[in-house]
């Protein structure tokens, strides 16, 4: 699938509507390809995502996925401090807004001897990959234990504006 984008700068409003819609795709071919992303993700592992990384984001990841302490507090010394401060405050406010929709498990006998039961169970870990990096900080699932890199410089060095590490936990 190929897409062809051209930058539009103070259209006339006559253009808008064209340029507003949005052309048709081929779900089969899309659903298809993320198919055969996650099987090879699956099946390659690591090894799958930095051959995505190469070939979607023209990036060489020889040092890995993982980022290190030393990256980190190489980024966050570029962040003026009252950023530092306002991320803070808002990793605050968000944690405190999740910690509050926190339920206890819940257990209905929904007929005699059947008992159907909902639970929430936090995720340990988890790895991201965001092609692009189109991603959200503050999005529910805010406890993540991971530090993501974006790949959006050949060399993959860390900047503050980059380095996602200050929005999870």
């Amino acid at each position: 699938m190929t897409l062809n984008m051209e930058k539009q700068v103070c259209p006339d409003r006559s253009q808008w509507p064209a340029l507003c819609s949005r052309g048709a795709s081929d779900d089969a071919q899309v659903e298809q390809g993320v198919r055969d992303i996650l099987n090879a993700v699956r099946t390659r592992g690591d090894e799958a995502l930095l051959a995505f990384a190469e070939r979607f984001d023209k990036v060489s990841l020889p040092q890995g996925l993982k980022v290190t302490p030393e990256e980190i507090r190489e980024a966050q010394a570029l962040v003026p401090a009252a950023l530092q401060d306002a991320i803070r405050k808002a990793w605050d406010n968000i944690r405190r807004f999740h910690e509050a929709q926190r339920s206890a498990p819940v257990r209905v006998e929904t007929a005699p001897g059947v008992v159907c039961w909902q639970k929430a169970v936090p995720i340990r870990r988890v790895g991201l990959y965001v092609p692009g990096w189109r991603f959200r900080p503050g999005w529910p699932a805010v406890r993540i234990s991971c530090c993501a890199r974006r790949p959006d410089r050949t060399d993959a060095s860390i900047r503050p504006s980059s380095s996602r590490r200050r929005f999870v936990a």
